[in-house]
């Protein structure tokens, strides 16, 4: 499993957006913390190493690679099409709750950017 560090040549110099990049791979940094400590289903270990790739993209504006809100949509995509888990309610389920783990806090990091891009700091409903 390939872990997602935070480097400088990542920063953008947009303060807000490296703030948003930063928190992400700390999100992502919190879940490979929970895959090493609990038993889990393979489902999972794949949905971390597609966000890893989605968010090494996004970080490194490999070409061909959405970036800002493009990203963001790539992010939320990844998360709708793979939650829940096929494994859910099945044998091969752990019950380790790493799925809902990620969806709550990747969720939250995705409402975070919208509310972040509203005009006047207004806040989205």
């Amino acid at each position: 499993m390939r872990r997602v560090r935070w480097k400088s040549k990542y920063l953008t110099g947009d303060r807000r957006a490296d703030e948003r990049n930063k928190r992400l791979v700390a999100i992502l940094h919190e879940l490979d913390e929970e895959l090493r400590s609990k038993e889990h289903c393979q489902d999972m270990e794949e949905l971390y190493g597609a966000l890893a790739e989605v968010t090494g993209k996004r970080l490194s504006g490999a070409e061909g690679a959405p970036s800002g809100v493009g990203s963001d949509d790539a992010v939320r995509d990844l998360i709708r099409a793979s939650l829940p888990l096929a494994a859910l309610q099945t044998p091969a389920c752990r019950d380790c709750d790493i799925c809902d783990l990620t969806d709550e806090k990747v969720t939250a990091w995705l409402q975070q950017g919208k509310i972040s891009r509203q005009p006047d700091g207004i806040e989205a409903a």
